[in-house]
């Protein structure tokens, strides 16, 4: 009963769909950026896995944002599923401000990001 009325930490069930959709269009439009970015997140996810510093582990995701962002710069299906997410987090990689996400809403984000970047793509 307590995993029905108690807060999650994590994310909401909308944001891990679109955060899947968003690792999707990456696997799907851009093999490249895929090839660069799931070795990546999935540093990341080991990271957070080993139960990594919250104030660490926020600078670092902040950092692979940014450059995720860097590159679907030329790619407008990536580049809208991104922003989609970035918006409903309220993350702005360009401004000054450090990222305040939990380990657990970390976890989400990455854990979904790789599922949707691994699930099989039909052409």
């Amino acid at each position: 009963m307590k995993k029905w009325f108690c807060k999650s930490e994590g994310l909401d069930a909308t944001t891990k769909i679109a955060v899947y959709t968003a690792g999707y269009c990456v696997a799907k439009n851009n093999q490249k950026i895929l090839a660069a970015v799931l070795p990546v997140a999935l540093g990341i996810q080991e990271t957070v896995d080993n139960g990594a510093d919250n104030e660490i582990m926020n600078a670092v995701l902040k950092d692979a944002i940014a450059s995720l962002v860097d590159r679907v710069s030329d790619d407008v299906v990536i580049q809208g599923a991104i922003a989609g997410v970035l918006a409903q987090l309220k993350i702005d990689v360009t401004g000054a401000a450090d990222l305040e996400l939990s380990n657990a809403a970390i976890k989400d984000l990455i854990d979904s990001f790789v599922a949707g970047m691994s699930t099989p793509v039909s052409k």
